[in-house]
């Protein structure tokens, strides 16, 4: 090393230590407010210049990925309106009543206004779904009345495009534009050409969507949004004033999207603008539609030079406030440290009722709040010691009492069981051996009543309760009542919910058979079907009304029992509780002719939610 490195090294090295030497000899306020200028002040400003060129290009990228985000969106709610409608038509299509109305002679146009009266499962199916606005049928045989839902196809309709388009689909799903004749408006519809069994077609069905509905998935969007089918017609928007009308009509017929999503710098309405466009293609069909999202982009800039100008004006009162905190921070901190310490130290010593009066946000304050909240969590958890040793003294007691409870309660069965027990055994020895049955018969009733606690039991144990009780019901009315138990390839070890068949069968009894003049019968079928169990309990008693039946069928699923009648309701509703919603009582009656009662059980029997 030569005496001219060494002499730059030496400076060098001078030069550190004398920097070193000033920074030591610098106060503490003023080392805080050079670190805050460089730590702080310098990367903020830096950082605030960069964010301001980006500022204008997020805004503008945030505004597209919400518009994306709200396409995919209506693209999801308007996909689960085409399901829905393509699952109706499905059904109207392989509907057998409407091709025998179509297909059958009538004499007079009174019975064909008959058959279409009977045939409801158009207004059911509008009234069920609000996604549907109206359905069409044009029937292709001329001789027919025409009415609002079944209607003649003329000539003139026979020459709309999306009629031939339909036609040539030969039974295949179009989504089309169409004119409602009935309600002189326009709807975007499902068109189906419907055959019957031997492929000759019958009519052309036309499924409306409602508007409203489709208007309700767009009205909470932040921007324009539309929907347009591949003949370029809006058929929704957010924008009432522009369904209808094309895509050309409105300035933007330059939108030509690929495959998914796209997005275009455009005109709309004057102003200077970004349109998102997704393309959807419907399930069964080659229909394609555009979900169009735009927003204009002097509002986005705009809202951005706000944010900027805000971001400004807080990152300077906060450059400011800053510095005056670091001024006066020296003088605080060791205050505030040693009012908490000497708090601290009165907390250490015992003394669980010190109040904490430091403040502040800071790491200093939110320890002097957790210190505050921990004194406070012990004075509740030496209070909550206390009230669990109390309550658990008080529950030794309850448990005394109710061990008591349950000792005494037992006599009660047992001395019933005895004393029927007693009844059977003096009838038999003095030869009535009948009576000395039937009482043991309702011994074993009471018994299997007391003791069915279990969620679940065997068939046969349901079954023996069943055949007790009506043996007691025939040695009481005599050759009165008559009953048959026909059991078909169901195991008697399947388990099954307890009393969900003698309550069924009681009712029959007492409802339908007590006051019937003549004989009475009860049949009880248990049979599968597929995977399901299956079981019928059919009487030929008096009957129900149809008013009284649909109202017994209407409070079924009540809570509440006003009239006094839980047989049928509790049954129906234990049902449901374990098995679920789709499963539950069927009634069916007439009057003077009996009521059947059916209801099906999942698998074995076992619950299933």
């Amino acid at each position: 090393m030569n005496k001219k490195q060494r002499l730059e090294k030496a400076l060098k090295v001078h030069w550190h230590r004398l920097l070193y030497q000033m920074f030591n000899n610098i106060s503490m306020k003023n080392k805080l407010i050079i670190s805050y200028v460089f730590v702080v002040f310098i990367p903020v400003v830096l950082v605030g210049l960069i964010l301001i060129s980006d500022m204008r290009k997020t805004a503008i990228q945030k505004a597209i990925d919400e518009t994306i985000s709200n396409a995919n969106k209506t693209e999801r709610d308007l996909e689960e309106i085409f399901k829905t409608l393509l699952d109706v038509s499905n059904r109207i299509y392989v509907d057998n009543n409407l091709e025998n109305i179509m297909a059958k002679k009538y004499q007079s146009a009174w019975e064909v206004v008959l058959a279409f009266r009977s045939y409801s499962a158009f207004n059911d199916y509008i009234n069920y779904y609000k996604a549907i606005r109206d359905i069409r049928f044009y029937m292709t045989k001329d001789n027919l009345l025409g009415d609002m839902k079944y209607l003649k196809t003329t000539d003139e309709i026979k020459n709309y495009p999306w009629y031939e388009k339909t036609i040539s689909k030969r039974g295949l799903v179009s989504w089309e534009y169409t004119y409602n004749e009935t309600r002189q408006e326009f709807y975007l519809s499902l068109t189906r050409l419907v055959s019957n069994t031997h492929g000759a077609p019958i009519g052309v069905l036309v499924m409306d969507v409602s508007k409203d509905y489709i208007y309700s998935i767009l009205e909470n969007d932040t921007y324009q949004t539309m929907i347009v089918n591949d003949q370029g017609f809006i058929i929704a928007a957010k924008d009432y004033s522009i369904i209808g009308r094309t895509l050309e009509n409105i300035g933007l017929k330059d939108l030509s999207p690929q495959e998914g999503t796209s997005v275009f710098n455009c005109s709309y309405q004057g102003r200077k603008s970004i349109a998102t466009v997704k393309t959807s293609v419907p399930q069964l069909s080659n229909n394609v539609f555009k979900i169009i999202s735009i927003f204009p982009t002097d509002n986005i800039i705009s809202g951005a030079n706000k944010v900027i100008i805000s971001g400004f004006v807080i990152i300077t009162v906060s450059l400011i406030l800053a510095l005056i905190i670091i001024i006066i921070f020296s003088r605080v901190l060791s205050e505030r440290i040693r009012k908490l310490s000497l708090e601290m130290h009165n907390i250490a010593l015992g003394n669980l009722n010190t109040t904490i009066t430091v403040d502040g946000e800071d790491e200093i304050g939110q320890l002097s709040k957790d210190l505050s909240v921990m004194v406070k969590s012990i004075n509740n958890l030496i209070h909550e010691v206390y009230e669990v040793n109390l309550q658990r003294n008080n529950m030794l007691m309850l448990h005394r009492e109710i061990r008591y409870k349950m000792l005494v309660s037992q006599v009660n069965p047992h001395f019933l069981f005895n004393a029927l027990e007693a009844i059977r055994m003096k009838a038999h020895s003095i030869g009535q051996d009948e009576i000395s049955e039937k009482v043991k018969s309702l011994g074993k009733i009471l018994r299997t009543s007391l003791e069915s606690s279990r969620d679940f039991i065997k068939l046969e144990k349901e079954i023996d309760l069943v055949k007790n009780y009506l043996e007691l019901q025939s040695f009481r009315f005599g050759n009165k009542i008559r009953y048959n138990l026909d059991i078909k390839n169901v195991p008697l070890e399947t388990r099954i919910l307890p009393f969900i068949i003698q309550p069924i069968v009681e009712n029959a009894v007492v409802h339908g058979l007590e006051n019937k003049a003549g004989d009475g019968a009860v049949e009880i079928k248990i049979s599968r079907e597929g995977s399901l169990l299956k079981i019928c309990i059919a009487d030929n008693g008096l009957g129900i009304d149809q008013e009284k039946l649909s109202y017994i069928r209407s409070t079924l699923d009540e809570q509440d029992y006003p009239d006094g009648r839980i047989g049928l309701r509790n049954v129906h509703q234990r049902i449901q509780l374990h098995y679920g919603r789709e499963y539950g009582l069927a009634l069916q009656s007439e009057r003077d002719i009996g009521t059947r009662v059916e209801f099906y059980l999942p698998g074995e029997g076992e619950a299933v939610c």
